[in-house]
């Protein structure tokens, strides 16, 4: 007699779920992370539009959360919302795994006492539990890979992204059974989910199309079904996207890109914006490819890559059709993905991680019924191969904890702290600062006299509205400036021809009346990627008699060279014990300017002041190269 259906399919499959949350659960970050987690935390707490493509779903979801009652700030509630989705999905992708295993149907005989053949049932009860510890295993090996692992610690889109791929897996397994025509329909559903909140879902389609066809053939119930199919996908997937139009019409403060209908709307959900990095070149393709294949044997958790050749062995022989379906999402996502140059791109290989997830599955219960192992061993086999999720999960444990990261919050509140009141900032630091502040200013209302500016969205026309929402006082001066740009840069959105040397002259224009008509009322900084990146090469000016005066994180613009004295910094900010891309970008932030200061202090005669500062950098930075002009100090 096999283990109850009901018990493996609904109730156990919790049980892996649950293992992970906890895992998760002492890794989640407590406070804000880098690139997008602020943006998209300030989005859904205020209901804002996101950047593109928008996350309607994810927003939507996200708005409703942060009302709940929960103890601790609004970041952290969020980042707890991320957990559950990412757990959620770990839960899909284990229905979809028992749902697969379990159609899979064997049998074994034995003969009887009175020498009649007879099915074994303590195989069929054995290999009930085979399934159950087949799809466990996988989705184990699976949460805690470190792409996965890592949607599960902070806001971002991705932790539902991989909820509602999984979903769409556990609803495509069950629509296998030809009998029951109306399951297709569950598909389209869950597909319709799944557009609504990243459209990267496009990867999914082909594979769909295979499984379908394979299934379904090409008779004319089948396009009747497909009809059905439709008529509930684009529904589902208009009345959530309708959200952005709606939300962007009522004027939030954050609404990116102002997606109002028609082509506002079409631009920010195609995500035109980032285009610009989507085949662009060869090189970075094969850099992308190169970079997947070091990383792929991690995301499986090592040991999961010699789980994935049997289960291939095993798809070819005994389900071919989902061979070739999981094969194509493979290849589509791959192809696809290699192709967008950007950091941090391992979220978007997220569906081949689940196809692969899928064989990892199938390689453990081909593994176990090759053994010819007696029926009351076969489970314990199966229990031994699915503890292989302890590798990953050691392996990994210490790179994914983010428990105690306070560092992006810690320099955001401080840089906004050292600077006086109804300052503006100019900055290009998105990943660092800009998106954190749109957390701390919109959320919490940290220092909202201070007039954050991205320069680089200076570029498109919506972001004026949003400045001019947030600091009227600070736009108005400019409008000339400003609508002049916005008349410029039109075509340049609509993909018309457009007059390059035109548009950058009237972005200049923009950029220097900021500063010009401001800094007689309001006290501007310049961020140091921007003196550094930018200024000194000749790509943007400043206007005539300012000077650069660099403060505790940013470069004051002074209208003559007198000297400014240093405000206080008394924030402290926190590093993990760890190294990576980001903290090391702060962690050479700081002493970077204390030596820009020393130099600035020895230069105005303040001999003992720049004395003093090089032996706070000798220190607290021992690393940081003292630069030649104060070695002698």
């Amino acid at each position: 007699m096999q283990v109850k259906k009901k018990l493996l399919d609904k109730v156990l499959p919790v049980l892996p779920a649950l293992l992970s949350g906890v895992v998760y659960a002492l890794t989640l970050a407590p406070s804000l992370m880098q690139i997008d987690s602020g943006e998209l935390a300030a989005v859904q707490f205020t209901g804002g539009v996101a950047h593109p493509t928008g996350y309607p779903l994810f927003t939507i979801l996200g708005w409703i959360f942060a009302r709940l009652p929960f103890p601790g700030t609004p970041i952290f509630q969020l980042n707890v919302l991320a957990l559950l989705f990412t757990v959620t999905g770990g839960y899909f992708f284990t229905r979809a795994m028992l749902e697969l295993l379990n159609s899979l149907k064997l049998k074994r005989m034995v003969v009887d006492a009175k020498g009649q053949k007879t099915e074994d049932e303590a195989f069929a009860k054995s290999l009930g539990w085979v399934n159950y510890f087949a799809a466990a295993g996988s989705a184990l090996l699976l949460a805690f890979g470190p792409t996965v692992w890592a949607q599960s610690t902070s806001v971002e889109v991705y932790s539902l992204h991989f909820a509602l791929l999984s979903l769409v897996f556990w609803m495509l397994f069950r629509a296998t059974d030809t009998q029951k025509p109306g399951r297709w329909l569950w598909v389209a559903a869950a597909l319709g989910l799944s557009f609504s909140n990243h459209l990267t879902s496009v990867f999914l389609i082909p594979g769909i199309a295979v499984f379908y066809f394979t299934h379904q053939k090409f008779s004319r119930e089948s396009f009747l079904t497909l009809g059905k199919m439709l008529a509930i996908f684009f529904p589902i997937l208009i009345l959530i996207y309708a959200w952005l139009p709606v939300r962007a019409a009522m004027g939030p403060e954050l609404n990116w890109g102002n997606p109002e209908m028609g082509e506002y709307f079409w631009r920010h959900v195609k995500g035109q914006q980032f285009e610009v990095w989507l085949f662009s070149s060869s090189k970075a393709a094969g850099e992308n490819f190169k970079a997947f294949w070091k990383g792929f044997p991690e995301e499986l958790g090592w040991i999961g890559i010699l789980l994935v050749i049997p289960g291939l062995i095993y798809g070819w022989q005994k389900m071919r059709r989902h061979f070739w379906s999981l094969l194509v999402f493979f290849l589509f996502n791959l192809f696809y993905a290699i192709n967008y140059d950007i950091k941090d791109l391992e979220p978007y290989f997220l569906l081949c991680y689940l196809s692969m997830a899928v064989f990892m599955g199938m390689g453990i219960r081909f593994a176990v019924l090759k053994t010819s192992l007696p029926a009351a061993k076969m489970h314990l086999a199966a229990g031994g191969l699915a503890a292989l999720f302890l590798i990953p999960l050691g392996l990994n444990f210490s790179a994914q904890n983010q428990s105690g990261i306070y560092t992006f919050e810690d320099y955001s509140r401080a840089a906004l702290a050292s600077l006086p009141e109804n300052s503006i900032l100019l900055s290009k630091q998105w990943d660092f600062l800009i998106s954190e502040t749109y957390y701390l200013q919109y959320v919490e209302n940290y220092r909202r006299d201070v007039a954050v500016v991205d320069k680089e969205l200076l570029r498109r026309s919506w972001y004026y509205a949003q400045l001019e929402r947030s600091w009227p006082e600070v736009m108005n001066p400019i409008k000339p400036e400003t609508q002049a740009f916005i008349q410029a840069v039109k075509p340049f959105e609509q993909k018309k021809r457009f007059d390059a040397g035109l548009l950058e002259r009237k972005y200049q224009a923009v950029m220097l009346s900021l500063i010009e008509k401001n800094l007689g009322t309001h006290p501007i900084y310049m961020a140091p990627e921007l003196v550094e990146d930018e200024l000194q090469k000749g790509q943007i000016s400043l206007p005539k008699n300012v000077f650069l005066i660099p403060e505790t994180y940013f470069f004051r613009l002074s209208r003559g060279n007198a000297y400014l004295p240093a405000p206080p910094a008394n924030q402290e900010i926190r590093f993990p014990d760890r190294s990576n891309y980001y903290l090391d970008f702060i962690r050479k932030l700081i002493p970077k300017m204390k030596a820009n200061r020393a130099i600035y202090e020895l230069s105005q005669g303040k001999t003992e002041n720049a004395r003093l500062l090089v032996a706070d950098l000798k220190r607290g930075h021992p690393q940081y190269p003292i630069p030649p002009r104060l070695q002698g100090l």
